[in-house]
């Protein structure tokens, strides 16, 4: 998968998203999708990009599609994009101070 923050991002919001639907905990969500509780942690928390091979191991585990997977990216991808433009037009709206 392309390494950004944003798609980490919205990998991390499926994932959970999944998990939180079928009431799995991360140990039983890694031994589902054969692979280990920290690997799904460090999923969950943006700090690693999985392999196409691993999320192919995650939609298998987890009983998921292909098809699926990408239209859940899809709504996590414009959610992201959507709150990143929220926070731009908010910092736009700041006061600027003057040193004056």
């Amino acid at each position: 998968m392309e390494d950004s923050p944003l798609i980490r991002r919205a990998f991390r919001d499926v994932i959970t998203q999944w998990r939180s639907e079928l009431h799995l905990s991360q140990f039983k969500m890694a031994d589902l999708c054969d692979t280990s509780r920290t690997h799904i942690s460090r999923l969950e928390n943006c700090k690693e990009s999985p392999s196409l091979f691993k999320v192919n191991e995650i939609l298998k585990g987890l009983g998921k599609s292909w098809q699926e997977f990408g239209t859940e990216m899809d709504k996590a991808i414009q959610a992201q994009l959507s709150a990143e433009r929220g926070k731009l037009q908010a910092a736009e709206k700041k006061p600027t101070w003057s040193s004056k």
